[in-house]
């Protein structure tokens, strides 16, 4: 997958950080032959140089999502515990339903879950052509193709966003927040699901990712550009207008057999425990949902 990102040598050099604007970055790691800094400001770990966002964006308009098997296991069924507990956050906090639009719908499955919900009138965004057809015909919900930048939507119309598992792989997130702010009303909730980064680093740097992979770090910087965690997602969210409402510790995908599937869900609620019992200040969960609210205008 690098190797197709890395077609003409297209590289950019970030001379500020997406998430405090700051400039000065020190050396994190080297993954697949590409640089990771560190803001000095913020923290923000993230791909620098970096492949360049049109480059990046014909990858997930003609390339991604087009192996069916995909589609159906790593967007569907491995994802089928997780996606149902966001739907049930999202009813939490919007039980009197409204307008839903889904960044990076995928499969399409989470928004299918508010499909015959009266409350409810969902949509989804998918930059990969192949996914976003697949998507729109299976589940009859609109699915608009391309980067949410580009597609034509109504201001101050949405009451819920939601942005799982995909804002690490956003080239432009300050523009995605920018689309983000215009599109929701006052008082308008975007749910962020993302890696949680220690469990990322423990698990693909280090010791463990020498071992498992032979590298000292394997973090596939070609797709994943920033490395978030709440603290400097909550930075660059705050310069938007957004101040944070909610935190839960998330679940990883269940691949494989029974064994695997049963470690996945023993790890599970081993982490999330901690997390609340420490107030996230011990976060050791695959991923981490985020809860932001618009300001009210």
């Amino acid at each position: 997958m690098n190797a197709i990102f890395k077609e003409g040598g297209e590289l950019e050099t970030l001379n500020s950080c997406p998430a405090c604007l700051g400039t000065r970055f020190s050396h994190f790691a080297v993954s697949d032959g590409l640089a990771i800094v560190r803001c000095a400001g913020c923290s923000l770990i993230f791909s620098n140089p970096r492949i360049q966002p049109a480059r990046t964006r014909r990858f997930f308009e003609e390339d991604y999502l087009q192996d069916q098997s995909v589609i159906d296991n790593n967007m569907t069924k491995h994802r089928l515990a997780p996606l149902q507990r966001m739907a049930r956050l999202v009813r939490d906090f919007r039980p009197e339903g409204g307008r839903l639009l889904d960044i990076g719908a995928a499969s399409g499955l989470f928004v299918s879950y508010f499909a015959n919900d009266t409350k409810w009138s969902p949509e989804g965004i998918e930059p990969s052509h192949n996914a976003a057809r697949q998507a729109s015909a299976k589940y009859g919900v609109p699915v608009h193709c391309g980067f949410v930048d580009a597609v034509d939507l109504e201001e101050n119309a949405y009451d819920a966003v939601t942005i799982l598992d995909t804002f690490f792989l956003d080239p432009e997130p300050n523009t995605t927040m920018e689309v983000i702010n215009r599109i929701l009303k006052p008082d308008g909730l975007v749910f962020f699901e993302i890696p949680g980064l220690n469990f990322r680093l423990l698990k693909n740097t280090g010791l463990v990712a020498r071992i498992l992979y032979r590298s000292s770090a394997q973090l596939n910087p070609a797709m994943q550009m920033f490395y978030y965690e709440e603290k400097t997602l909550s930075a660059m969210l705050a310069r938007h207008g957004f101040s944070l409402a909610a935190k839960f510790p998330e679940q990883s995908p269940v691949y494989g057999g029974w064994f695997r599937r049963a470690l996945n869900g023993a790890y599970f609620r081993t982490t999330a425990a901690l997390y609340r019992l420490t107030q996230s200040r011990m976060h050791y969960a695959a991923k981490e949902v985020l809860v932001y609210k618009k300001a009210n205008a």
